[in-house]
């Protein structure tokens, strides 16, 4: 501590401190003045005008209010800074003191002095903070204008991007449904061609059936007519020769029969029948001779054929295809395929 400059002033400020604080008045007094003593020694700046404050509040507390009135004056005589926020303290420390010596007119005066010069500082110091706030606040808007700023960008970005994926997507799917579209179009290309050549199949297998009926009608006419004439070679031998006749009539029946019986060999299967129909037989509401008249008549036989082939008359023919049409529409099935009855 002894290399320390100014050391005897803050040995001497140390002590006056402490004396005051124990309630040494007289000694912290004499600490102060030696104070004054050493200014002019100083190399430090030292302001007179709080040592004299100091003084002038230890001659306060001394009853001495001569003196401290001399100090107190000196004290505002020597303030270095007329802006100083604490000078209102020095015009105080005055009005106290007069107060005391009973001059109010004069403590008034240096208690108004007081207490504008403690609104002024306390303006400046509210203008100082309101300055510092609109600095914090011109910075604050600033950030917030850059955040602002950095926050539209990202929203731009984001947009940017959410626009880009909605390009993707419409484009992907476009590309889909155009694939999509074009794998329809063979598909139904494709079942078009089936249903064509199953037209032509039908088309061929219609024109083999007509040929099968017309076949099937000479061959039964054929039999009427051997019928016909059995009958009458028959009565040749009928008395003069029966075990010729019998086997004959036997042979006859036999053919008539094998005939007769060509229907079940020919009935339809459910896929023939709807592949020549277009008509289901659900829960098997087509009879097997239901199914064999509406084949026939999708391969354009007409009653003749019908009857020759079914093993009755046109007539009977007749009624069925009636009933069976009937029976058809109360079950809400097309009936086009009965173009006459």
């Amino acid at each position: 501590y002894q290399l320390l400059p100014e050391k005897d002033y803050f040995i001497l400020n140390a002590q006056s401190v402490f004396y005051d604080l124990v309630g040494d008045s007289e000694r912290a007094l004499e600490r102060e003045k030696e104070k004054l003593n050493i200014f002019n020694i100083q190399n430090e700046k030292i302001e007179l005008s709080r040592v004299y404050f100091n003084i002038s509040n230890i001659y306060v507390g001394l009853e001495q209010l001569d003196s401290a009135m001399y100090y107190a004056e000196k004290s505002i005589d020597l303030i270095p800074d007329n802006d100083y926020r604490q000078n209102y303290l020095y015009y105080h420390n005055l009005s106290q003191i007069a107060e005391k010596q009973g001059d109010y007119m004069l403590s008034n005066e240096y208690l108004k002095q007081a207490m504008e010069m403690h609104n002024r500082s306390l303006r400046e110091r509210l203008d100082l903070q309101i300055a510092e706030l609109e600095k914090i606040y011109d910075l604050s808007e600033a950030e917030n204008e850059v955040l602002r700023a950095r926050d539209q960008i990202s929203k731009t970005i984001i947009i940017a991007l959410i626009i880009v994926l909605i390009l993707v997507f419409i484009s992907m799917y476009a590309v889909w449904n155009r694939r999509n579209t074009q794998l329809k179009l063979l598909q139904a290309e494709h079942l078009m061609n089936q249903q064509q050549l199953q037209t032509e199949i039908l088309n061929e297998e219609a024109a083999k059936r007509k040929w099968l009926l017309h076949l099937y009608g000479n061959i039964s006419d054929r039999l009427t007519f051997l019928q016909t004439e059995f009958e009458q070679l028959s009565q040749r031998y009928v008395t003069s020769n029966k075990k010729i006749y019998q086997d004959m009539r036997h042979i006859l029946k036999n053919t008539d029969t094998d005939l007769r019986d060509i229907t079940k060999t020919l009935a339809p299967d459910d896929e023939t029948f709807y592949a020549y129909t277009r008509l289901n037989n659900d829960d098997d509401f087509f009879s097997m001779n239901e199914k064999l008249l509406l084949m026939l008549l999708a391969c354009d036989a007409d009653n003749r054929q019908l009857a020759t082939f079914m093993n009755t008359s046109v007539d009977s023919i007749r009624v069925r295809k009636s009933q069976l049409k009937k029976k058809m529409a109360e079950k809400g099935i097309n009936t086009t395929i009965f173009s006459e009855l």
